[in-house]
């Protein structure tokens, strides 16, 4: 079975992050350029709700003007994204239909807890169907989402981390996002540009390890590495026809995932001018 472990980024593990990436920068060419369709998944069952994505973009925006420490973006994200939740919006939600989900859940304060879920296949809207690959500690303090194929009958389920995972998983990403605010300042070629979304890529995945909610973790995660993106001056396009990126990070390894990250997007990110 799949447990849920919830985060509170900042009050529980208490790390601190720089501020996002130069945040005031209101007149930058890239500054609100994240639309709707880039935060949705084109997959056949997946919500499309624009009230949704706007008030996400919202909270984008009016976290620039703030300056606001990544862990407080993090939170504002997440409450905004349960506000979402609780009025019912329709966003990406970790399925392909729902014959394929066998959930139970309960809501526990700022979060939708679901405390089994087992996801019986996932294929692409193609019928591209994904190898599961048996998850491995990338080191001895750190345990992610392991597989379990054929459990009680399923194709496929997954574990989550144990929560004394999350602190040195947290610290990983503070190191990478830390990394990215020295990119800021690099010049914008190729060889920059490579890094940057193989380490957003990288955020990506182990945010997903983490924090994969009961209606995706794309409505965090997704608006997270966006975020990201738009305040180093690049420019995102939507998902290609079938590409869910977190469930893409569940079932692939990290080095597969990264490698590929650029090309699940419609157009591979660029620098605006």
């Amino acid at each position: 079975m799949f447990i849920f472990h919830m985060i509170m980024i900042g009050r529980v593990n208490n790390i601190n992050f720089n501020p996002v990436i130069p945040y005031k920068n209101t007149k930058s060419p890239s500054f609100g350029q994240i639309k709707p369709e880039m935060l949705f998944s084109d997959i056949d069952g997946f919500g499309k709700d624009y009230n949704w994505a706007n008030s996400m973009i919202k909270v984008i925006d009016n976290s620039k003007s703030q300056n606001l420490p990544f862990e407080q973006l993090l939170q504002k994200i997440k409450e905004k994204y349960r506000d979402c939740f609780k009025n019912n919006a329709r966003v990406a939600t970790i399925r392909t239909n729902r014959e394929n989900l066998s959930v139970a859940g309960r809501y526990e304060g700022y979060f939708d807890r679901a405390e089994y879920l087992v996801l019986k296949h996932y294929t692409k809207d193609y019928n591209d169907g994904l190898s599961h690959t048996q998850y491995a500690k990338f080191n001895p303090d750190i345990e992610l989402i392991t597989t379990d194929l054929n459990w009680e009958g399923y194709n496929l389920a997954w574990h989550h981390a144990p929560p004394e995972s999350t602190l040195p998983v947290m610290k990983h990403i503070k190191k990478i996002y830390n990394g990215l605010n020295s990119q800021k300042d690099a010049p914008k070629d190729e060889k920059t540009l490579h890094k940057i979304n193989k380490d957003i890529a990288e955020i990506h995945w182990y945010f997903t390890q983490l924090m994969p909610y009961r209606n995706g973790s794309a409505g965090i995660t997704d608006v997270l590495t966006k975020t990201i993106y738009e305040s180093l001056n690049i420019q995102v396009s939507p998902w290609k026809k079938g590409i869910a990126p977190d469930l893409e990070a569940l079932v692939t390894p990290l080095d597969e995932f990264t490698k590929n990250y650029e090309n699940y997007f419609t157009k591979p990110p660029y620098f605006m001018k």
